[in-house]
């Protein structure tokens, strides 16, 4: 029997050695943070050159216009991975000197998301250089990060356009109301039943909320680049609709709302409270005018609104608005899931939270209640094409 015993304490001695052998080897081949080796030149505003690396997204360094940024490596610290968190999108190049001494364009880079990853193949000394279409577009950078050789860490993010059509559109006016008022549902559906979920932001934010909320999706393990804030939905705050519409254009948000049913095609959308939660104006315009659109907008041929008209009329299956008191759902996003380690979609959502950091002083939070503005367990079936919920625990419910 002590034969046995000891026999089996060795085995799992040895196991543990071997994992923590497999841990150290990944550990080992993540790649560097090698930033601070780099000597760093910029085109203009060389005083606002540290904000490029002072880990603090709040700061902007940009190139007034055309400009460029060189970094120069030691020779045993190649540079396999660039990582930019943008100010202001704009095309670029990645350059490198040829024998005569002339920068060259080895890589050019499309503009396309805020948070951009570019792979690079090993350069001790290069250049990023603007290709935006008028000097008057800056390139703007809030952030910059080199990578040596090796896997990525994981807060690099690496965004893929989203394709086809979607699952479940969930509209929020601002980013973290998807996370407030919604609670569970990105990370439940996205990852636990992996349905294509598209996000879609409406109010025009500043550039660092942008990086916030792409922080904060990716870390629930959403990978597809979400539908950001519109031009021209101005970050105001009224507590009346015809409040918002003095400085925003129904028309306009008709129109958009419109055009992001008629693109993503969604089966299910979720958005907010008719009566905006809290009393924000912005919450009820998108709430009102979401309804507008399921019910008439999207599925009419001759509307004319100016960017949807080019699109063919979609018909959703069923809205979710919530906090409605007729047809109502309650979700329960408090289940440990097996998707995130034993960990609820709250727990997801609420940790997303934490990296939309210039909201912390706000008085809002993801919480955990079943009462009030705040209750992100409930909604109600606002409309439907599909029949009543009878089981009442799924957005998806009468959806093959």
């Amino acid at each position: 029997m002590k034969k046995r015993i000891l026999t089996a304490l060795l085995i799992l001695l040895a196991a543990l050695l071997l994992a923590a052998c497999v841990f150290a080897a990944a550990e080992e081949n993540e790649a560097a943070v090698i930033t601070k080796k780099a000597k760093i030149s910029v085109s203009a505003h060389k005083g606002d050159k540290e904000y490029l690396t002072d880990g603090n997204c709040k700061n902007v360094w940009d190139d007034a216009g055309w400009g460029w940024m060189e970094f120069t490596l030691p020779e045993s610290t190649p540079c396999f991975g660039l990582y930019i968190q943008f100010d202001t999108i704009v095309d670029f190049a990645v350059q490198t000197m040829d024998e005569k001494g002339n920068w060259v364009d080895i890589l050019p880079v499309t503009g396309d998301y805020y948070n951009k990853y570019v792979p690079l193949e090993g350069l001790t000394h290069f250049r990023v250089q603007s290709r935006s279409e008028s000097r008057k577009k800056l390139m703007g950078i809030r952030e910059i990060h080199l990578l040596g050789e090796g896997a990525l860490p994981d807060w690099v993010q690496v965004w893929q356009p989203f394709e086809g059509k979607a699952d479940l559109l969930v509209i929020s006016a601002h980013p973290d109301d998807e996370l407030i008022f919604f609670g569970g549902t990105i990370p439940y559906y996205a990852i636990c039943r992996e349905k294509k979920v598209q996000v879609a932001y409406i109010v025009s934010v500043s550039a660092r909320r942008r990086i916030e909320l792409l922080d904060g999706l990716w870390s629930m393990g959403i990978r597809t680049y979400p539908q950001m804030p519109a031009a021209g939905f101005k970050d105001v705050f009224s507590g009346t609709m015809k409040g918002m519409y003095q400085t925003w254009r129904q028309e306009n948000l008709e129109d958009y709302i419109c055009w992001l049913v008629r693109y993503y095609q969604p089966e299910v959308i979720v958005t907010h409270d008719l009566g905006g939660e809290y009393g924000h104006g912005a919450h009820k315009c998108v709430a009102s005018v979401t309804c507008k659109v399921v019910e008439n907008l999207g599925n009419k041929a001759n509307y004319k609104g100016s960017r949807s008209k080019a699109l063919q009329p979609w018909q959703v299956k069923k809205l979710y608005v919530h906090l409605y008191e007729k047809n109502e759902i309650v979700m329960d996003w408090g289940q440990p899931q097996d998707c995130f380690g034993g960990k609820s979609c709250l727990q997801m959502a609420q940790a997303a939270f934490k990296y939309h950091i210039s909201q912390q002083s706000s008085p809002h939070s993801v919480e955990d209640v079943n009462y009030g503005a705040y209750n992100n367990k409930r909604f109600g079936l606002y409309y439907t094409a599909v029949g009543a919920d009878t089981a009442k625990n799924d957005f998806f419910e009468n959806i093959e």
